[in-house]
């Protein structure tokens, strides 16, 4: 028991001793825990299974759950590899001093037990006091209203202590390991070991910048949204392995060639911060390489799921170009039923179904018209193929969509013509004159038109280009549907009779038409007792509600902005550990050689100024170099968001440069105040000296 009380006061002392490193590795861990809770506890809480989309949020907190922990375990494990470097010399004073391994290694068990108690307990803590904040939170984000109640998660308590108890234990294992396997001299004199001055190394050099390079070609020159999908991760790739290239071996090459511009390298400021960074580049490099990812991350994680959020209003407008839109379904495949001719059952049923509407919100507008959609692979020279390969040929995809010609005039309020083999067309490189080819059908497109009817297909589609074709009449619009049945068989698109409704008024009110209108249609009866709704639901006919999915749009993209948030606050975290620990590290570097500058004769405002060339040199340049980043990654991210029917640029542009600029002055605080530590501990030898 008295041993016990040693250890425990010893371990007190050291902590408290080192409570520059400790501290905000304490705080680290607190955060990390108490957010690890919260997410584990938002996905077993019952009050979340109510709202609305919960099956979004909690797939998201799942997904966070594991990106949490397993970035906390790479975290927690630099932080602790840093705290045990800054601590060899003590550990092995303990061991010339009679300490044996052992006992030094259970005095290690006892420190790291204190402190995974008081992190784990703290951290658990904390989220259980801002779990309700967070709930209220998301219910903000999702529309919701405020749920009532507190509660408990024991499931996530335990999951997080055996996640977080881990951790410790792995770090625990990594510092014994360490100090068994070093001698005591070499734990001595662990921190005065020099460190070679790397070679500039001009093919690594040339291999960092190829590969940032082609990562940020990749980013420009990717304009398919499916193709970035998979080239997404390849860019990401290429700039992570440039940029620690870079930022290890070229920089070292960049100041290699200003120390030989001898009329900027011999001055003061320069000379002291170059030829140190020169010798200590390869310990630098790594963490800046790691603050530079780290910012980048941040950028993009919260840049877009903010821009995903705030453009639901944009991409609902693109997905559902109707407040109500029903399909009745004229001729498909793998049916035998064929209401295409039957016109007279179309404009009774659309008629049903608007005036049902209108029962329960006003209508501004209506429409009806017969569509067919389906893809073709664009050849060049207004030659379009139907084939299966247009699934694999990604880059030369387009979608056709077809309007007939009466529909067209009813729409537009023309009274246009067109003969036997002669389309209008609106499309990218269309002109009045030009031949066309689709499959076998060759047609000549009479005029090129510069808008279309039926809205923004390009917006609608937003997967691949658009060409939209107004036929004369049904027979043309059969031999398509025919052509592409004959290739496509079951995969084959139909023919729909669609019914666009406009309507105003509340969400409720506009709910309540949807409902109404679902009502209607499912006990409309064609005048012979054959009934198209009841049994045959969803045979005959599909119905959507811009207003329904814009609730289930925001608790999809609501999720996920909860998420950026989340994850955006952990990369900061991580950032400002690791800038911390930088400037601890370069303090405690750069205090000697800056006593033995003053001793030899430099005054206290140059040395000064060799600090401040340094500091900046070291801590801006991942900043400025995360804004390029992020600048050459638009176009890719950009792309990306066309999968989810979002094509406002401007409003990308707006959060990414509202989020950088909010990072910016975060990071530049957390700098001047992680500075002063830095002047401290370099001011510590003019102290002493005094």
């Amino acid at each position: 028991m008295r041993r016990l009380k040693l250890y425990l006061k010893m371990a007190v002392q050291n902590i408290s001793a080192n409570r520059r490193f400790y501290f905000p590795y304490s705080l680290c861990c607190i955060g990390l825990t108490a957010m690890f809770y919260i997410m584990n506890f938002l996905t077993y809480d019952p009050m979340i299974t109510e709202m609305r989309g919960a099956v979004y949020v909690q797939m998201t907190m799942v997904l966070g759950v594991i990106v949490l922990g397993i970035f906390s375990v790479f975290l927690l494990a630099y932080a602790n590899s840093f705290i045990i470097r800054r601590r060899r010399r003590e550990l092995g004073l303990y061991n010339i001093l009679g300490m044996e391994k052992r006992h030094i290694s259970v005095l290690m068990v006892v420190e790291e037990l204190l402190l995974a108690a008081c992190c784990l307990v703290i951290g658990i803590g904390f989220g259980l006091l801002f779990s309700k904040f967070t709930i209220l939170l998301l219910a903000a984000i999702l529309r919701e209203g405020v749920p009532m109640g507190f509660s408990v998660s024991g499931k996530a308590i335990f999951v997080t202590l055996i996640v977080y108890s881990g951790i410790f234990l792995l770090c625990l294992l990594k510092n014994i390991r360490a100090v068994l396997k070093s001698s005591p001299i070499e734990l001595l004199h662990s921190s005065n070991a020099g460190e070679r001055e790397p070679k500039g190394r001009p093919l690594l050099t040339a291999g960092g910048i190829l590969m940032l390079g082609g990562g940020y070609a990749i980013a420009i020159l990717t304009s398919n949204p499916i193709q970035a999908l998979t080239n997404f991760f390849v860019a990401v790739l290429l700039v992570i392995f440039g940029t620690y290239m870079l930022f290890t071996v070229g920089s070292v090459s960049v100041l290699g060639l200003l120390r030989r511009n001898k009329r900027f390298y011999y001055r003061p400021g320069p000379f002291t911060a170059i030829s140190g960074l020169l010798y200590r580049m390869k310990q630098n490099a790594v963490g800046m390489a790691n603050i530079c990812i780290l910012s980048t991350m941040v950028l993009v994680t919260v840049s877009s799921t903010v821009c995903l959020y705030a453009g639901i209003g944009d991409m609902t407008r693109n997905q559902y170009p109707y407040e109500i839109e029903i399909h009745q379904i004229l001729r498909m495949p793998g049916e035998n039923f064929d209401d295409l001719d039957n016109s007279s059952l179309q404009e009774r049923f659309s008629d049903a179904l608007i005036a049902a509407a209108g029962e329960k919100a006003e209508i501004t507008s209506s429409d009806r018209y017969i569509n067919l959609s389906f893809t073709v692979t664009n050849r060049g020279n207004n030659i379009y193929t139907i084939d299966t390969n247009n699934y694999y040929d990604i880059e030369n995809i387009a979608t056709l969509n077809i309007l007939l010609l009466s529909d067209y005039n009813r729409m537009t309020g023309k009274n246009e013509a067109l003969a036997p083999g002669e389309v209008f067309v609106e499309g990218k490189n269309q002109r009045d004159g030009a031949s066309l080819t689709i499959g076998n059908e060759h047609y000549t497109v009479k005029k090129a038109l510069d808008d279309f009817p039926l809205g923004d297909w390009e917006a609608l589609n937003m997967m691949s280009d658009a060409l939209n074709l107004v036929l004369p009449d049904e027979d043309a619009l059969c031999a398509l549907y025919d052509e592409q049945l004959s290739t496509y068989g079951n995969r084959a698109s139909r023919i729909d009779s669609v019914t666009g409704i406009e309507l105003s008024g509340t969400p409720d009110q506009k709910l309540a038409a949807y409902d109404r209108v679902t009502e209607s249609a499912k006990g409309f009866e064609d005048g012979e007792g054959s009934t198209l709704g009841g049994a045959s639901w969803g045979r005959h006919f599909t119905m959507q509600s811009r207003q329904a999915n814009l609730d289930e749009l925001y608790s999809f993209n609501g999720s996920f902005l909860f998420l950026g948030i989340f994850l955006g606050l952990v990369f900061m975290m991580a950032a400002v550990l690791i800038i911390y620990y930088k400037q601890v590290s370069e303090g405690y570097a750069d205090r000697e050689r800056y006593e033995i500058m003053q001793k030899i004769g430099m005054d206290a405002r140059s040395v000064k100024k060799s600090i401040e060339f340094q500091v900046l040199l070291v801590f801006f340049l991942p900043l400025l170099t995360a804004g390029v980043h992020i600048l050459f990654a638009f176009p890719l991210i950009s792309s990306l968001f066309r999968l989810f029917s979002l094509s406002n640029t401007s409003l990308f542009a707006g959060c990414t440069a509202g989020t950088f600029l909010v990072f910016a002055v975060i990071y530049v605080t957390v700098y001047l105040l992680t500075a002063r530590t830095y002047y401290k501990i370099v001011g510590e030898s003019g102290r002493r000296k005094g």
